[in-house]
């Protein structure tokens, strides 16, 4: 009988060693394309109308108001002969705005304070005096823009303030020159607000979570309805117009928009106008802000 060689004595063993050998050298071989690291949205200008913006560590969504020309007031009465009813504003710069009021969980997370009624509606709006001390909607954004510039997260020429009262006409219009964000069909104002109609609680009003109601045609919500809302011009009579208008002297009263949870439907339309003391703390009374160029 011939003698086997080595290789027909060892054949099986080295297949073997050879099927588990092929998948470690593949493996040595293969470089995987590490994925690439998640973007980090910073401040910055929109492209178009109800762009989203989630910035880190921010629990507010923003939605992007871009430059433009609209009517500021009354159109419908401007419409009907009355010249002093609404006059044109042109926004030269874009703004961000939170796509709701502030809610009493982002109060506490940047300051660490709770001063409102509501203790434990997180979702619910914070309350706030327009300005003149700590629990004021002023100083909440003084403070977000200092953390958020201390942290380097908040470009040159960016700020986080109120933002005017044309500017809070311009968002929840969202390019509408009806009575509402949606249009003049007072019908479906409840799809869109919590307001008289729809508030009533156990024989009292009482404003609602964020967010529980259809947005506008840019993403915002709660524009009608739920709180008032701070802006940052002081009142005065006579709506200001043309060029990013801002009226910073006058008095100590302060524009609201917006219309509160136990007003009614007239209340609660686009321009509707209210005027409240700087230094008002009012449940009915909350704030949204923007991320926008100082006011001069």
């Amino acid at each position: 009988m011939p003698q086997q060689t080595f290789w027909e004595l060892n054949r099986p063993k080295v297949v073997i060693r050879l099927l588990f050998l092929v998948p470690l050298l593949f493996a040595c071989c293969h470089h995987e394309v590490p994925s690439p690291p998640p973007k980090i949205e910073t401040v910055r200008e929109g492209t178009q109308p109800g762009e989203s913006l989630s910035l880190p560590g921010d629990s507010a969504t923003y939605r992007w108001c871009p430059p433009g020309k609209f009517l500021m007031g009354d159109v419908a009465a401007l419409a009907k002969g009355d010249d002093g009813s609404a006059v044109e504003v042109t926004i030269t710069h874009g703004f961000w705005i939170t796509e709701t009021e502030v809610t009493q969980n982002q109060w506490f997370r940047l300051t660490g304070e709770r001063h409102w009624r509501d203790i434990g509606f997180d979702d619910h709006p914070a309350n706030a005096c327009h300005s003149g001390d700590d629990n004021s909607a002023e100083a909440f954004c003084q403070k977000l823009t200092a953390r958020e510039r201390e942290l380097n997260r908040l470009p040159d020429g960016w700020v986080y303030r109120l933002p005017t009262e044309a500017e809070w006409e311009y968002a929840c219009r969202a390019g509408s020159t009806a009575y509402y964000g949606f249009g003049d069909d007072v019908t479906k104002l409840g799809e869109y607000a919590w307001y008289d109609q729809n508030s009533l609680l156990d024989g009292g009003y009482m404003e609602s979570r964020v967010a529980e109601k259809r947005p506008n045609n840019w993403g915002l919500k709660d524009m009608h309805g739920n709180v008032l809302e701070w802006c940052a011009d002081v009142y005065q009579p006579h709506l200001p117009g043309g060029q990013d208008p801002f009226v910073s002297t006058g008095g100590s009263e302060r524009v609201c928009r917006g219309g509160a949870c136990d007003d009614t439907a007239v209340r609660c339309q686009s321009h509707f106008r209210y005027k409240r003391d700087a230094s008002t703390f009012d449940w009915r009374v909350g704030f949204r802000y923007v991320i926008a160029r100082p006011l001069e």
